[in-house]
């Protein structure tokens, strides 16, 4: 039996349906972190122009 929380799953296929959920879920979270950390080690510059001609700052994302 597989309890969590309050409810507790005595069904095997309900049991191993909420399992490969979890590690589904953990699984992409994990790929979420992964990304997150590579873009703190990339600066991002973005220049644009305005209607007058006159650049704008550039704005960068730069780990902390």
């Amino acid at each position: 039996m597989l309890e969590f929380g309050r409810l507790a799953i005595d069904r095997p296929e309900i049991r191993d349906a909420y399992l490969r959920a979890n590690k589904f879920l953990v699984a992409n979270f994990v790929c979420i972190l992964e990304t997150v950390e590579a873009l703190e080690s990339v600066i991002f510059e973005v220049d644009s122009r305005r209607p007058n001609g006159k650049r704008k700052k550039s704005i960068k994302l730069i780990s902390t």
